[in-house]
């Protein structure tokens, strides 16, 4: 009996602490790559896609206010690091739900002014979060210790790391993936601007619209709708636009 008993007490406390750190790094992995997705999804290869610049404002955004996050986990921290009582914790938990969620208001009614279905969305889907959550961070406040430890101890991580690392990738990937989105989409423009100078040539004048020359020229952007074009009398001008991407632009 004795010895069943120090085998079953050994064994599930491994068991059940040992996944937890890896589950919550794969999560924070997970929730960081899918902003970062968002974020240069207009720029990335493929076709048009109409969502695709206002998600990238959205999670451009949350880069910029979600910041205001990574105090309240410091603190947070310091807190857990430094104070022999462990009290506070529902405390922190209820302010960190208020800050989190003060800046998800924010980016949602920036996502707004971009796309109204993806800002309410947004709004009910933290809704849902919170009404999911808070009976979870409620009775942390008579809990017992070692339950309030494992409950909210992985929670600053979330509030540091993933701001911080979406903050730090839009910076160092913002101008690189416009960039290349621009050198394809001028890449993609020569046979639009070969049929234009042929038009030209054969015509003795440059065409007044794409739709003379060919109906689907498409950039191979997914926050590229289309080419504009724009004849200047013996000059002409194409470019191609997205509403927070810049422009590609070449004459001939």
């Amino acid at each position: 009996m004795l010895g069943g008993h120090d085998s079953h007490s050994g064994r599930n406390p491994r068991h059940h602490m040992l996944p937890n750190p890896m589950i919550h790094l794969l999560r924070i992995l997970a929730l960081t790559a899918c902003l970062t997705l968002c974020m240069l999804l207009p720029f990335l290869p493929g076709r048009y896609d109409s969502l695709a610049v206002p998600l990238s404002m959205t999670a451009q955004l949350f880069g910029i206010v979600g910041l205001l996050l990574v105090p309240v986990g410091v603190v947070w921290i310091a807190y857990e690091c430094w104070s022999e009582g462990k009290r506070k914790r529902y405390v922190f938990a209820v302010i960190a739900l208020i800050a989190s969620s003060a800046v998800w208001v924010i980016v949602s009614l920036g996502a707004m002014f971009e796309s109204i279905s993806l800002g309410v969305g947004a709004l009910v889907l933290w809704a849902y979060i919170v009404m999911r959550r808070w009976p979870r961070v409620r009775p942390l406040d008579g809990a017992p210790k070692a339950e309030r430890a494992r409950a909210v101890s992985a929670l600053p991580l979330y509030l540091i790391i993933v701001p911080a690392a979406v903050a730090l990738l839009r910076i160092a990937l913002a101008e690189p993936a416009a960039e290349f989105s621009r050198n394809r989409a001028i890449r993609n423009a020569a046979p639009v601007i070969a049929d234009i100078e042929q038009h030209r040539v054969a015509n003795g004048r440059y065409p007044r619209s794409l739709v003379s020359v060919h109906p689907d020229y498409l950039p191979g952007i997914i926050g590229i709708k289309e080419y504009r074009y724009e004849p200047s009398g013996e000059a002409s001008t194409c470019c191609s636009r997205s509403t927070r991407s810049g422009s590609a632009r070449r004459r001939s």
